[in-house]
Formats: C-alpha cells, sequence, structure tokens
C-alpha cells in the first residue's frame, strides 16, 4: 500500500512538472523564428524548424512536438543531400 501511494504522488509530481515546463512551449513559439519569412531558402528553413523543435525539448509529449522533430528531418535532409554531392 505503502508503495502505491508513494508511486502516485511521484507521478503527480512529474505530470505537474511536465505541465509547467509545457505551458512555456506557446511562449516559445510565439517569440520564436517563423519559417514564413525563410520563402524557399532551405538554410533558413532547416534553421527555423530547429529551434521550433528546440521548444518542445522538455515537452516532449506535447502533441506538435513529433511534427516538429519530423519538420526538421524534412528541411535539413534536403540540406544534407545537396551539401554532399561533389564539387566537380
Amino acid at each position: 500500500m505503502k508503495y502505491s501511494v508513494v508511486l502516485f504522488l511521484l507521478s503527480a509530481v512529474g505530470a505537474t512538472a511536465q505541465a509547467a515546463n509545457c505551458s512555456m512551449v506557446d511562449t516559445c513559439l510565439d517569440n520564436g523564428p517563423k519559417p514564413d519569412a525563410c520563402r524557399d531558402n532551405q538554410r533558413c528553413l532547416c534553421g527555423t524548424h530547429k529551434e521550433i523543435a528546440n521548444c518542445y525539448i522538455n515537452c516532449e509529449k506535447h502533441e506538435n512536438a513529433q511534427s516538429a522533430e519530423a519538420d526538421v528531418d524534412k528541411y535539413c535532409s534536403a540540406l544534407r543531400k545537396r551539401r554532399s554531392k561533389p564539387l566537380y
């Protein structure tokens, strides 16, 4: 019985800490870079989406966290492919 009470209290503390960190996501996104300003600049899009994904670091269970990481992969992989081409 004691074990289950301790486990419940620890999970409640973890959920509260997660919720507190998640409230910062909106502030980070509001004050962060906007991808629309990049237009078709791949380097800008890669960096911008990395900064957006960083907003979710302390709130990995946020509903948009995985899509933010997918956007980083999408825009930065295009940039990496361009760099790996031979220069001749």
